[in-house]
């Protein structure tokens, strides 16, 4: 059986003569989640080929230079509004948007066009697979059916690459504290944490920020943190912040984490968060809010992080513009984020190895190999059902 995978949502519509990697940055969380479900798959035995557009394979002769069988199907990891079907295969669409109320604010057959249309996209599809059982039921409850749980196999990073040392003034090692946001998240995320961290540093000064801003490439650190500023409207100047860039796509991509205390996730609140789960993969304790599918990812209890008090998501009036606009939900601000910096870095380190070594056993098993596994023979079990033929 081969998966024909579809996920190249910048490739597909990069303009002619764009080259300054602008909408190769876009989407950051789609281009993990793809690649977490094509190496999910590759793992569990079965044969995955890359497709960039797959409506246009329609005749036969396309099908026979593909090598199509009858027990083949298209999988689609994209937005909602990118899904096109794949004529003559089973369509399955992963729906991961991080916007917790995507469909909340929708009235189906609203927008401009079936094409636009996530009701009427999401209905295409012959299976519609979530990440979090949490996303699952948010589905079923606006009447998409033909839904399944699939969280992929997730793993951690191995290989060190920084080393912060003693700190400045012979004293004992900092406390690193790790984030990550992408380009497009940058005003949402970022803002609070480096401002909530600037504030924390005022009353304990061994702390530390290693801030990973996911882009397609490398950049300086002095880039990273002019873009920062320019973005943000804080200064991001603190010498005990330091700026770094990593492929969304790149084997080593996780290896920054090595030797940090603490990742502070303010991503939104929807959409399985695979930088976070990858640190707490390796027994790095999280700091976050726990709200939608957070509360899936870190369970039902606060034993996996230090919980982050949030604030009700403000207007669209107030808001800023990477913020959701009315949407309903909790962000952390820069004093709730201060708080929690100062709680965190008055932990002694046995209970931080502790809860740290904790999240790791939890989520080993629940984005292991064998839950993948198992619960994709259940997935290939209501393929079959939907196609008996």
């Amino acid at each position: 059986m081969t998966i024909f995978l579809s996920e190249a949502v910048g490739q597909e519509r990069l303009p002619f003569g764009l080259n300054d990697g602008s909408e190769s940055n876009a989407r950051t969380h789609w281009k993990l989640l793809a690649e977490a479900y094509r190496r999910s798959f590759i793992a569990a035995g079965h044969t995955v080929t890359p497709v960039l557009r797959p409506e246009i394979y329609q005749s036969e002769i396309a099908r026979r230079t593909l090598a199509i069988g009858p027990d083949d199907w298209h999988l689609c990891v994209k937005p909602v509004t990118h899904f096109r079907p794949f004529h003559g295969l089973t369509n399955v669409l992963v729906y991961d948007e991080p916007d917790p109320a995507f469909l909340d604010a929708v009235d189906p057959g609203s927008r401009t066009g079936a094409l636009q249309d996530p009701f009427h996209l999401l209905r295409q599809a012959d299976l519609v697979l979530c990440p979090t059982s949490h996303a699952t039921r948010r589905l079923r409850a606006a009447g998409i059916e033909r839904t399944a749980t699939l969280p992929p196999m997730l793993s951690a990073p191995t290989v060190p690459v920084l080393d912060f040392g003693e700190a400045a003034n012979g004293s004992e090692r900092p406390v690193i504290f790790a984030t990550a946001s992408d380009r497009e998240g940058m005003v949402r995320n970022l803002a609070p944490v480096i401002e909530g961290f600037v504030q924390a540093r005022r009353h304990r000064s061994e702390i530390h920020l290693v801030v990973n801003v996911i882009s397609g490439r490398t950049r300086s650190q002095a880039d990273l943190r002019n873009e920062a500023t320019q973005r943000i409207g804080f200064d991001c100047l603190d010498s005990a912040i330091t700026f770094l860039s990593a492929d969304p796509s790149g084997e080593a991509r996780g290896d920054w984490l090595a030797g940090c205390d603490y990742f502070l996730w303010t991503g939104p609140s929807g959409g399985l968060p695979i930088p976070l789960c990858e640190a707490m993969l390796a027994a790095i304790p999280a700091m976050t809010i726990t709200t939608g599918d957070l509360t899936e990812v870190l369970g039902e209890t606060s034993t996996l992080a230090i919980t982050i008090d949030g604030e009700a998501a403000v207007s669209s009036e107030t808001s800023s513009k990477d913020a959701y606009s009315g949407v309903p939900g909790s962000f952390p601000t820069a004093h709730s984020i201060r708080k929690a910096i100062l709680a965190a870095a008055s932990t002694s380190p046995d209970d931080r190895r502790m809860m740290g070594e904790t999240s790791r056993s939890v989520l080993a098993e629940r984005y292991g190999l064998d839950a993948f596994r198992t619960a994709s023979k259940d997935v290939a079990r209501l393929i079959g059902e939907n196609n008996p033929a």
